[in-house]
């Protein structure tokens, strides 16, 4: 794996998400979270092809910037529901393993922030 791979699929997909974020008229604050959201993805979808692993280097600061804006936004009682589900994964994860990994766990504490 390259690393202009990564940067370039970072930078493609944070813009992607960018775009659809205006075009839907989001604030300044979605506008970032969602861009840093695409930029991750775009990451990590290259690593994850690559290596087949979520690594804690991309999702762990995407995840803190992307709760940062949210708490800058205010929380929304969305965000309830989305950490239920990711507490119930967590849980099926360590219980079942082959239910789901703990990459699978940091990738949805990564998309309800």
């Amino acid at each position: 794996m390259r690393r202009s791979h990564v940067l370039g699929a970072t930078v493609a997909a944070g813009a992607v998400f960018a775009v659809a974020a205006v075009r839907l008229d989001a604030t300044l604050i979605e506008l970032a979270r969602v861009s840093v959201l695409g930029a991750a993805l775009g990451a990590l979808a290259v690593v994850d092809l690559a290596e087949h692993r979520i690594p804690n280097w991309i999702v762990g600061p995407a995840t803190l910037v992307c709760a940062a804006l949210l708490a800058v936004d205010g929380v929304h009682m969305e965000l309830l529901g989305g950490l239920a589900v990711v507490t119930l994964i967590l849980v099926l994860g360590l219980f079942w393993p082959a239910s789901f990994g703990m990459g699978d766990v940091k990738l949805a504490l990564l998309v309800v922030a």
